[in-house]
């Protein structure tokens, strides 16, 4: 695309059109797209240099953004078809307007060819604090923004385009050739000129670099975006610090409070949550490729500060958590959390609830113990999983489960909710004996299981409770099963799955949560739908008016798909002060994408018998409606068999079972 200078003039803008200008031509840089096989800046260009007043430092950064060009986002070989499909948009696009005839907007083809292309350049944008500089006066607050070129002249031709932008704006821009020459162009702002032209990265690395406010030099900007791994070339780079928002932030507490008193309450507590202040966290976010893996990773900076309000802990899973955790999972969760912190949150919330304390215990009233006598109970140990042990690796094999601090506070609460759900259930229903929840003992283990007596139904959610662990089951059979996996009657756990071993992070970090899919199991079950994107994506691309655009098979077979994948595995750990999750995952995107799939595309064939049974109750319900005989003499028999099981279903059968568990 070729803009043309034009709609020039001498009037200047205020300083708010001026910065407003500023901000729109960093934007259109951060949007134009990654670049193509662009260095990190090593050797800073002539000009830039001569625009470095000091020598190299360590940048505050404020916000970062590096992204690497689509080749680099899809890697893998079995992810050619999606590269080749997308490298043909851009075609297929600038035959629309052909197509579309008299109603086809006035585009030029070439233009959309030339926006697309340049989508697919690496673009860099940083927004760095270097402190006050008493020289000038001003907040050493900078901007500095490049899209790689293929050439010199393919520099310059990104320059007049830019420059071409700025002269379209309404009312015109102050432009004027920068002192030096090279190409370059400036405008006068209030935070300094902003400065754009071709510059030379690297020998033979050229780009068109904007910068704005306070300078930088190249080598400051490359170890600013340094944020990969050791190993790991970045596809994209981002950080965000959030502690240089303060001043702003400060400002707003200020305003609001005097607007409204009790927002400073609220902004005390993103304080707490370090989320606004001096000392507020930052995020930073890696995504590229290893020789062998996709790696993801977010690290949330000075977050250990902070851990205790939102409920993190510093402790760490063990193999002996993750023995509770079958081997055969297909999708997994396992993290420490400190329930107590969800009490503080409630309370926090309802600071301004007078009537808070009465609803507390009037909760209390009704379970015998307080809520936060419940969420004391449970440990710090919290896991939700799926696996072939506890039903075929569907949803129905679904298990959450939570170790247990005390066993006597949480089994009086499900014995209390019990007879308030049958007492529930018998006033509410024809026949009060349709569905109870029943309680048993077996030894030092609890069970608690909804029983549906004389009706098709396909669920019976069970609660199992030791000294140790809280089990809670879609079906008894999952139920049965994780029982027996706690009680070491089981296999070995998901430590043992070699898959896991070998992905799982090992050093001197202790993991403090892990999520898990089974890739190579689940897949199957996605790649229904890969495929179906694939040929759309083939058929979107292909040219009605001939044959010279094909990318071929866009999703491989399956077996090619499924041959040599791995397993995805996000690892939560701590970092001295900082928090990482880190993904390890098969470097194509479509392995991974049919595995998150299909790790819950049972979820959804699920929906269909549960609609069908749902449907066939209704129907029957309103058939014995219909037919129902409403005399005095009918009514009062159903009276007085809610009266007779009133009583005896308040509380739950409690049975104390000798050597057979209740299932």
């Amino acid at each position: 695309m070729i803009l043309s200078r034009h709609m020039t003039s001498g009037r200047r803008y205020g300083a708010l059109g001026k910065a407003a200008m500023a901000v729109s031509l960093a934007g259109a840089v951060a949007i134009a797209g990654p670049a193509q096989g662009a260095k990190l800046p090593k050797k800073e260009g002539q000009h830039a240099e001569k625009q470095a007043a000091h020598a190299d430092r360590d940048l505050k950064v404020m916000l970062l953004i590096d992204r690497a060009p689509l080749a680099e986002f899809l890697p893998d070989d079995k992810d050619a078809g999606i590269r080749s499909a997308l490298a043909m948009i851009p075609d297929r696009l600038a035959e629309l307007p052909k197509e579309m005839g008299d109603r086809a907007p006035e585009i030029d083809p070439e233009m959309i060819r030339g926006f697309l292309g340049d989508s697919q350049r690496r673009v860099r944008l940083v927004v760095f604090d270097t402190g006050f500089d008493e020289e000038t006066g001003r907040p050493g607050i900078g901007a500095w923004a490049a899209v790689s070129a293929e050439s010199e002249d393919d520099a310059q031709h990104l320059t007049d385009r830019i420059r071409g932008l700025a002269e379209m704006a309404p009312g015109g821009m102050p432009i004027e050739d920068a002192p030096g020459g090279l190409g370059h162009w400036q405008i006068d702002l209030p935070i300094g000129p902003l400065d754009a032209g071709p510059v030379e990265l690297a020998p033979g690395d050229w780009a068109m670099a904007i910068s704005v406010g306070a300078r930088a030099s190249a080598s400051e900007v490359g170890r600013a975006v340094s944020l990969a791994p050791e190993g790991v070339s970045p596809a994209f780079q981002g950080k965000v610090d959030l502690a240089s928002l303060a001043p702003l932030t400060g400002m707003l507490g200020m305003v609001a409070t005097a607007a409204d008193p009790k927002a400073a309450m609220f902004f005390q507590q993103f304080v707490q949550l370090g989320l606004i202040g001096p000392q507020a966290i930052g995020f930073e976010y890696v995504f590229g490729y290893s020789d062998d893996n996709l790696v993801s990773r977010w690290t949330v900076t000075g977050l250990k500060a902070f851990a205790s309000h939102w409920g993190l802990s510093h402790r760490t899973l063990t193999d002996m958590d993750l023995a509770a955790i079958p081997a055969d999972a297909t999708v997994a969760y396992m993290g420490k959390f400190d329930w107590s912190a969800v009490w503080r949150w409630i309370e926090l919330t309802h600071q301004m609830d007078a009537a808070f304390p009465e609803k507390v215990n009037e909760v209390e009233q009704m379970l015998g113990v307080s809520p936060r006598d419940i969420l004391d109970a449970m440990g710090s140990t919290s896991a939700v999983y799926m696996s072939d042990a506890t039903g075929g690796g569907s949803i129905l094999s679904g298990v959450a489960m939570v170790s247990v601090n005390d066993r006597d506070t949480l089994w009086t609460a499900i014995t209390n909710i019990a007879g308030m759900m049958n007492h529930h259930l018998s006033s509410q229903m024809d026949r009060a004996e349709y569905a109870r929840i029943s309680l048993a003992t077996h030894g030092d283990t609890s069970f608690a299981t909804l029983d549906i007596r004389g009706i098709p139904m396909p669920f019976r959610p069970s609660v199992v409770l030791t000294d140790d662990w809280m089990l809670v089951g879609v079906t008894p059979q999952a139920t049965k099963a994780a029982w027996m996996q706690v009680q070491g009657e089981g296999d070995n756990g998901l430590a043992s799955n070699p898959h896991f071993a070998r992905a799982r992070f090992h050093g001197d970090k202790g993991l403090v949560a892990i999520e898990w899919i089974d890739s190579p199991r689940v897949m199957r079950d996605g790649y229904m739908v890969a495929t179906l994107v694939g040929n759309a994506m083939r058929s979107a691309v292909l040219s009605p008016h001939g044959d010279d655009r094909d990318p071929g098979l866009v999703t491989p077979t399956f077996a090619d798909l499924r041959e040599d994948a791995k397993p995805m595995l996000l690892m939560a750990y701590w970092e001295r002060d900082d928090l990482v999750l880190e993904l390890q995952a098969d470097r194509s995107l479509l392995v991974n994408a049919s595995g998150l799939i299909g790790a819950f595309v049972s979820t959804a064939a699920l929906l269909e018998p549960i609609a069908v049974i749902g449907a066939a109750e209704a129907a029957s319900q309103k058939a014995k409606s219909d037919n129902d005989c409403c005399g005095e003499s009918r009514q009062g028999a159903h009276h007085d068999d809610h009266d007779h099981h009133g009583d005896h279903h308040h509380n739950g059968d409690h049975h104390d079972h000798g050597d057979d568990p209740p299932f």
